[in-house]
């Protein structure tokens, strides 16, 4: 995003897209970085890159207009860094759908002539064929459910849904913010022209925060996430799913597809011996025939596989290895879409013949025990520590004060831990750890309501396993 205007540009490209943004957006507007892949084109000498999304999320927060170069796709000159074009994916509220997906460049028959692309799977659906010495857009086409947008104009905008962009009260949007793809790797087999990706069907709530005004020290999405209200009680009631895709890429249609027990997956690898490799969630690392999706062979790891497989030869051999691991914001949340097998993390390595065998991890979850601390709160306090936790807690600790299990369960947390609960969380007491302090964003009268929510929350759990007993 551009700086304040009232000091020089940093270049024509900034100029431009000062233009797209209204208000001081240099004081409470944010987004457009580069954290995933950078890819090179030695025909063009242009590297290509996606931005994120813009922060807040919404438009009537941030400032209104396309603000470039938010959620872009954008070509930089290598020899002296110049901005040479940008093609923007999602403008306006951008519903956390950054262009950050990983980037392809592939040789492709299109309209009957072979032709370099820059390919990507977008969060927010479309699967994007853009030229990339102009940056002019091919074709878009979606390749998973949604409701945000019905398609691309001739201009290479999306053709919004007026009833979900108009967010009165609260909306489901369709996909999610997780995307629907990520960032996890897809990768591109020349033999059979495909793509192959994981692809998750789920949706979002999308609420605006009331009287929302910028926290410099914390997170600033401008999503309520304290939400309550009856769209909430719709979306409970989704559920999320997941496959796997193979993506026809000239034709811009789906080859083939597997379906996954769990929403959530990892990145893919295809080889030249037409096989593709695949780590789900439940912890099944897997491999199919790439032409039509047939198992041919799977192994159990024991944890969740997010990350993608990779290959290598030693000495004449071949091996498939893969960094297995579930993590990462949504396990973070405990949502739906992020449920998977959680465990220590391994390395493992497979060859042709390889006989070794792993000890079968199970966790073991113990029953939520009664709370021991005393704290007197009246329900209408509770209730403002739901939406305190939900504002500030969640993301790590869990929705509904549930861990994923990456991080502790707080309903487990012992009258000690209660007792220094306000040195914890404002005062830093565990910032080795990983827990920052909230110092900045929280009184001690909020931490002490957050605090209250969470023996709420306990109780409540502890009397209801009791009862299932």
């Amino acid at each position: 995003m551009p700086g304040d205007p009232s000091k020089p540009f940093e270049s024509e490209a900034m100029r431009r897209a000062a233009a797209t943004w209204s208000g001081e957006w240099w004081k409470a507007g944010g987004g457009g970085t580069a954290w995933d892949t950078i890819v090179y084109d030695p025909e063009t000498d242009f590297v290509f890159f996606g931005t994120g999304n813009g922060s807040p999320w919404y438009d009537r927060l941030r400032s209104k207009g396309d603000n470039l170069y938010i959620a872009s796709i954008v070509a930089l000159r290598v020899s002296n860094g110049e901005q040479v074009w940008a093609y923007q994916t999602t403008p306006g509220d951008n519903w956390d759908y950054d262009a950050t997906q990983p980037l392809m460049l592939a040789t492709l028959t299109v309209e009957g002539q072979q032709r370099t692309v820059l390919m990507q799977a977008n969060k927010n659906g479309f699967f994007y064929e853009l030229d990339p010495a102009t940056g002019k857009l091919i074709s878009a086409r979606p390749y998973a459910e949604m409701n945000w947008a019905t398609g691309i104009d001739s201009n290479g905008r999306p053709m919004e849904n007026a009833a979900v962009r108009k967010l009165k009260d609260a909306t489901i949007v369709k996909p999610s913010s997780a995307g629907a793809h990520n960032w996890h790797p897809l990768s591109f087999n020349p033999v059979t022209g495909l793509v192959y990706m994981g692809v998750l069907d789920a949706t979002s709530i999308q609420a605006v925060t009331s009287g929302w005004k910028i926290n410099l020290h914390d997170q600033t999405t401008g999503l309520d996430r304290g939400y309550v209200g009856p769209v909430r009680k719709q979306w409970l009631t989704l559920k999320p799913a997941g496959k796997l895709v193979a993506w026809n890429p000239a034709a811009q249609r789906e080859a083939w597809h597997v379906e996954l027990p769990d929403p959530g997956s990892g990145g893919t690898l295809s080889t030249a011996g037409n096989l593709v490799f695949h780590g789900r969630a439940d912890g099944k690392l897997r491999a199919y025939r790439a032409t039509d999706g047939k198992l041919l062979w799977e192994f159990d790891a024991g944890i969740g596989i997010m990350a993608p497989p990779m290959t290598y030869q030693v000495d004449g051999t071949q091996y498939v290895a893969v960094l297995a691991g579930w993590g990462g914001p949504e396990v973070l949340g405990n949502r739906a879409t992020g449920k998977g097998k959680v465990a220590p993390g391994k390395l493992l390595s497979f060859s042709l013949g390889g006989s070794a065998t792993l000890p079968r991890y199970e966790p073991v979850v113990q029953p939520v025990p009664m709370p021991t601390f005393k704290l007197a709160a009246s329900r209408p306090e509770i209730e403002t520590g739901r939406v305190l936790y939900a504002t500030f807690c969640a993301r790590c600790h869990g929705a509904d004060v549930v861990s994923g299990g990456s991080v502790p369960d707080l309903r487990y947390a012992p009258a000690g831990m209660h007792e220094k609960f306000e040195e914890v969380v404002r005062g830093g007491a565990l910032r080795e750890v990983g827990m920052p302090s909230f110092s900045e964003d929280l009184t001690p009268a909020q931490v002490r309501l957050i605090q209250a929510y969470v023996l709420d929350r306990a109780h409540e759990s502890a009397r209801t396993e009791a009862a299932s007993r």
